[in-house]
């Protein structure tokens, strides 16, 4: 049952064996549901590290516990004051292999961005839970782990620091509260990969398991090492409660509760509020959560794991998205494509999303709460451009290549964002929108920022505290860029330099306290569709780039025209003629200027910008 005070106690239920499942040695849990802390639980938790979970089942970490207690109720005599915080787990390709259709085991088909990670156990491992105070979260290692060094292990993003101790096999982090909540990723340095470059397949080689793919008996010079992530990755994710507007009434007769487990249809539904309750409830991989017109709000309930996609069909002035429960597209395939019964076959218009639908720009969106795990393609694009609202919201076990991040249709707000991304991540196409207060985990393809693909009219976007964690780039591409501010050529001509637009602008683009931790790509790596003023990067922290011969740490801004030869202009209409600032920009601690003489290609900056464009830009 689930209360709304006090806690809860219950038993551990033990899933279903199948293979590859074990389960965690726990008997009981308690958890907490006061106005200081709430937390939640899976009965039907399952530890599977290698295939998919039963239907009604959640995948729980093969690694990690976590207990939530406050701050004056974590004494360590017994821990009495702490509570359990369920720790979910999301694998590439969730188990599901290479899979081609939902409705068959038949493997093959499309490269998918997932290269050896399921041969060496990568997993990402996160908790949520709300509270109103300052806590202590407690983590526990699975048997066999050695006991904590809280010297030996990182939070990032590293700009926030925190009170760590340790007793016995336990982790003890003192977290502050929060309106804006933390997000943060514990990593244990005894539980690191590396990754290095050097695949078949264009990504990453491994040295332990024979039978698994790229592998190598031992790395040579050239396997060049790209990006050190956790094998097993841990999330915190601790949110405020929220406002009482983003809750709605359980027991109004204008929402509906949806039965707990299979789900076949929401199309009948009358109210106007879809409501999932603490509980798991799945869609199935051939299949999506398609709402009538009547529907313009649906919440998850903490405690609520939902594996599906949500389309919405309303008109209404207001939609909304809330509650801190999760929305996962484990059951399906690479680019579900619903058009053609959810198969692995791309495209840009009918791939499933896990938000999509008829909105409009005389609609709001307001997204506020969830989790989003396992997204099979891009996470979010509506048939018009709703001012959309955004926050508190985290995107976690996108290892697939097309995982994009959300569209920031014009005049929205983002903030308070976790991202775990496959491509591109903040997408600055439209004017008038405010970004800030984003932690990143980018993979492998496209830039952090991405504002290209088309020539495009853009003005005032500002973009504040972002927090770049982790890049594995494995080579240095400009058309997908490897960039933490990208431009990519044209979707239908990548290939050509002539097809810009010299009537098309992007200006008054702002970007403030932008760090990226350790291995790094480029700051930037532009090609230029259109003209630019008065772009300006304020403060930017990069720890490193990986080795100069990968090319991956080169800012590029290629030289671009339109189709009389026209040249691209950089700071045609910005004071002084300089369109590109760069101010208070470090790498590996080093201040980049260009009074300094460091920027260039062979120096610290990595600056390699076509002559074309001297004099328009600057490092200050």
């Amino acid at each position: 049952m689930w209360l709304t005070s006090g806690f809860l106690v219950g038993v551990l239920a033990l899933s279903l064996p199948i293979s590859g499942a074990t389960f965690l040695p726990r008997g009981a849990n308690t958890t907490a549901a006061n106005d200081k802390l709430q937390t939640w639980w899976h009965s039907s938790g399952e530890v599977n590290p290698s295939t998919p979970v039963l239907d009604g089942n959640v995948r729980q970490s093969r690694v990690y516990t976590v207990e939530v207690a406050t701050t004056g109720n974590s004494g360590n005599s017994g821990d009495h004051g702490y509570y359990d915080s369920f720790v979910y787990e999301s694998i590439p390709r969730s188990g599901n292999g290479m899979r081609l259709s939902p409705t068959n085991d038949s493997l093959g088909g499309n490269v998918d961005g997932v290269s050896i990670e399921p041969d060496v156990g990568i997993n990402m491992a996160w908790t949520q839970f709300l509270y109103a105070s300052d806590v202590t979260i407690k983590i526990t290692r699975a048997k066999g782990y050695a006991q904590p060094d809280p010297s030996k292990v990182v939070i990032r993003p590293t700009t926030t620091s925190y009170d760590v101790t340790s007793k016995g096999q336990s982790l003890y982090i003192k977290i502050p509260y929060s309106a804006n909540g933390q997000k943060l990723s514990v990593e244990f340095q005894d539980d690191l990969w590396s990754y290095h470059t050097g695949g078949s397949d264009g990504l990453f080689v491994q040295n332990v398991d024979p039978n698994g793919h790229n592998y190598v008996s031992s790395y040579n010079s050239t396997e060049t090492i790209v990006g050190v992530e956790p094998i097993n990755a841990l999330l915190i994710f601790a949110s405020a409660f929220p406002p009482s507007d983003q809750v709605p009434s359980e027991s109004s007769n204008d929402t509906y509760v949806v039965p707990q487990g299979s789900v076949t249809t929401l199309q009948n539904v009358t109210q106007s509020t879809v409501y999932f309750a603490p509980g798991v409830y799945w869609f199935g991989g051939a299949n999506h959560a398609i709402l009538p017109p009547s529907v313009s709000w649906v919440h998850f309930a903490p405690g609520s794991y939902v594996k599906g996609a949500i389309e919405y069909n309303t008109t209404a002035p207001l939609v909304r998205a809330t509650g801190h429960g999760v929305l996962s597209g484990e059951q399906y395939v690479y680019q579900a494509n619903v058009a053609d019964g959810y198969t692995n076959n791309k495209s840009d218009a009918t791939s499933l999303r896990m938000w999509s639908g008829s909105l409009m720009s005389n609609q709001t969106w307001i997204c506020h709460g969830p989790t989003i795990a396992a997204p099979p393609f891009n996470t979010m694009d509506f048939d018009g451009e709703p001012v959309s609202y955004v926050s508190d919201y985290k995107q976690v076990g996108a290892f697939f290549w097309q995982t994009d991040g959300m569209e920031v249709y014009p005049n929205s707000t983002f903030s308070d964002i976790f991202y775990h991304v496959g491509d591109d991540c903040i997408k600055t196409y439209y004017s008038d929108v405010d970004v800030q207060r984003l932690v990143v985990w980018k993979t492998t393809n496209d830039p952090i920022f991405q504002m290209g693909w088309a020539p495009r009219n853009v003005t005032n976007v500002t973009a504040s505290d972002i927090n770049v964690v982790h890049t594995r780039y494995p080579s240095a591409n400009s058309v997908v860029p490897t960039a933490l501010i990208g431009a990519s050529p044209n979707y239908l001509n990548s290939s050509a330099t002539n097809n810009a637009n010299l009537s098309s602008r992007i200006a008054n683009f702002n970007l403030n306290n932008l760090r990226c931790e350790g291995l790094c790509p480029s700051l930037v790596r532009w090609n230029p569709l259109q003209n630019f003023d008065n772009f300006t990067v304020s403060g930017v922290s990069i720890d490193s780039f990986p080795p100069n011969s990968t090319g991956i740490g080169q800012s590029v801004i290629n030289k671009f025209t339109n189709a009389n030869g026209t040249l691209v202009s950089i700071g045609g209409e910005s004071p002084g003629g300089v369109g590109l600032t760069i101010r208070d920009y470090y790498v590996g601690g080093e201040k980049i200027s260009i009074a300094a003489n460091n920027w260039q290609s062979d120096q610290a900056g990595q600056m390699n910008i076509d002559a074309a464009y001297w004099g328009h830009w600057t490092i200050e």
